[in-house]
């Protein structure tokens, strides 16, 4: 049975890894909040509190990590839900997850625990999705209910042992009538694009304002948005993130970014849109 019971469905990259849950949750969750030193960086745990669907939906909540240049070598958290129309399917592993152990356990059918630990793969170096939860939300859910997805139990560490301030920021799930999924639905894109960058070309300058690039997607999705060189080489990471369906704006301010023509390249699983940027 182990330390923890669990009637949950597991990522199958994750199954022979369940002889060592116990010990997973005792460092992370019983270790992390008693280790003496801490620093006053403060690190965020969110989920989205705008996320809807319909009865009978599976729904996908990102749960989504901020940090301020830190290595984080161990990282844990309890999630709790309330109204009673959500049931746990299975978890994906985030894009900032390197190849270390994660893992999240249905202890309860209203209660998740999340821990990563780094087992030699190397700790969490930057701020992005941690994981996608899958819920189903029951057929006989009353539109309009909503169900809290609270986060508890808040630890994290560098390779020291040295803690962390961590803070979570609850979600929310509301439920919506199929009509309204409909409409909403309606109303979405149905291609996948993106737009010239603002403004082009880009001033070769310190002083340079902020570049912005538009795009649309027709179906909620984790986006990767990146600037390479003429010889294919990366030059930044602008957006490393899930987005729901519909249309974006980003921000990007550029760095030591020399003249000459550079790409910039959006990509959502397999499907992909690049276009050309200029700065002099």
């Amino acid at each position: 049975m182990g330390l923890f019971y669990s009637t949950r469905i597991k990522s199958k990259s994750f199954r022979l890894l369940r002889p060592f849950h116990w010990v997973i949750f005792i460092v992370v969750i019983l270790i992390l909040p008693k280790t003496v030193f801490s620093r006053q960086t403060t690190v965020t745990v969110s989920i989205s509190d705008t996320l809807k669907g319909a009865p009978g939906d599976t729904i996908a909540i990102p749960v989504r990590l901020n940090h301020p240049a830190e290595k984080i070598s161990a990282l844990g958290a309890v999630i709790t839900t309330d109204g009673g129309f959500l049931k746990y399917l299975l978890f994906t592993k985030g894009p900032i997850v390197p190849g270390t152990l994660l893992d999240i356990e249905a202890s309860r059918p209203d209660s998740l625990r999340l821990a990563f630990v780094d087992f030699g793969g190397g700790p969490i170096i930057q701020s992005g999705v941690l994981a996608t939860l899958y819920f189903q939300i029951a057929s006989n859910a009353v539109a309009g209910a909503t169900s809290i997805l609270a986060l508890d139990v808040l630890s994290a560490a560098d390779s020291l042992g040295t803690s962390f301030k961590v803070i979570g920021i609850n979600g929310k799930v509301t439920v919506m009538t199929r009509v309204a999924v409909a409409e909403k639905q309606e109303n979405l894109p149905v291609e996948f694009a993106l737009s010239q960058n603002y403004p082009n070309p880009v001033r070769a300058s310190a002083l340079n304002p902020a570049v912005t690039i538009r795009f649309q997607i027709p179906a909620s999705s984790l986006i990767t948005l990146k600037v390479y060189g003429l010889l294919g080489q990366e030059v930044a990471t602008i957006l490393n993130d899930w987005r729901s369906a519909g249309s974006h704006e980003v921000n990007w301010q550029p760095q030591n970014l020399t003249k000459g023509i550079y790409f910039y390249r959006l990509q959502a699983g397999t499907i992909a849109r690049t276009k050309k940027l200029a700065v002099n």
